[in-house]
């Protein structure tokens, strides 16, 4: 096949055309800072890239579950022991006020105290988080517990006579958090882990107590009661602060979770801009070469081939 002077410049105005579109991409890299610009440049990259993204929104948000969970855990876990230091105060009160040795004024001070300290534990089991009650279970809006005359109210239903199928389903009711994929965490107790139900709830035994300190009944039989209500505040205050650690835990996993995808992202997206710019050099030195061949292609005239 004969190859004619136009085939040439076609040929060089091509090449010219491709050298200039590829040095325009290194360009555009260079001054975004990506490897892609756009979906062709690299679709499978563009799927791990937003995959990465998709992951990095996920774990942020988790993240910032983990927080909420924490702070609420914080509250929850202040309250249960303000609860040990009003159970144990109790327990001291008692103890002392078994002693057969004491005046009518001494056991009217501690029927006084201990009946305090019955509305003192009302208050703290009523405490809030951002306006929410934290031991109310599924009920954040009202104070789950209210005394009515004498009889201890949870959420509505009597802690002493009231349904017990209802306090049971009461009684596992909780604020919880989705702290990840597969990963539900309840952060607070119900009000009824915390007190109990029936005749021997902490709070209603409290009223009991002082009525019986104010009939100068003996109140020996409290002792013991109330050190059992004391161990299982403390129970519940040490399963809170073992949630608390595996808290810290998560946190640390998604922090390593989030550079691990930002760096997949990175690898994927981002330019290694010395080998870029020396590819764009590359690129300029054999455009420039380009045209000086091209420039002796086009030369020759119609008196160069008419001689």
């Amino acid at each position: 096949m004969r190859i004619t002077n136009s085939m040439l410049v076609s040929n060089m105005i091509e090449n010219l055309n491709s050298s200039i579109s590829r040095m325009s991409t290194t360009q555009i890299q260079l001054s975004t800072g990506k490897k892609i610009t756009k979906l062709s440049d690299n679709p499978t990259g563009v799927s791990q890239s937003m995959q990465s993204s998709v992951s990095i929104s996920k774990t942020k948000q988790y993240s910032a579950n983990v927080e909420d969970a924490r702070t609420i855990m914080n509250f929850t876990e202040t309250a249960l022991m303000d609860m040990n230091d009003l159970v144990t105060r109790s327990y001291e009160l008692t103890i002392e006020a078994a002693n057969t040795t004491n005046s009518v004024d001494e056991t009217k001070a501690i029927a006084l105290e201990i009946g305090q300290i019955k509305e003192q534990m009302i208050d703290t089991m009523n405490s809030t988080y951002n306006q929410q009650y934290i031991f109310g279970g599924n009920n954040v809006s009202e104070a789950p517990f209210s005394d009515v005359n004498g009889e201890i109210l949870y959420n509505g239903v009597n802690l002493v006579s009231g349904n017990e199928d209802l306090l049971n389903t009461l009684k596992g009711e909780s604020i919880s958090f989705i702290l990840g994929k597969g990963i539900k965490m309840d952060v607070t107790k119900s009000g009824i882990d915390v007190v109990g139900s029936g005749a021997n709830n902490i709070i209603t035994m409290m009223g009991n107590l002082v009525k019986d300190l104010e009939s100068n009944n003996k109140v020996d039989g409290y002792i013991t009661k109330l050190k059992n209500a004391k161990e299982n505040v403390l129970a519940l205050t040490a399963e809170i602060g073992g949630k608390s650690n595996r808290l810290d835990t998560i946190t640390t996993r998604y922090k390593s979770d989030l550079l691990n995808y930002a760096e997949i992202q990175s690898n994927v997206e981002d330019i290694d801009q010395s080998a870029v710019i020396t590819e764009y050099k590359m690129q300029e030195a054999l455009y420039e070469a380009a045209l000086a061949v091209g420039a002796r292609v086009i030369q020759p005239s119609l008196v160069d081939f008419l001689r």
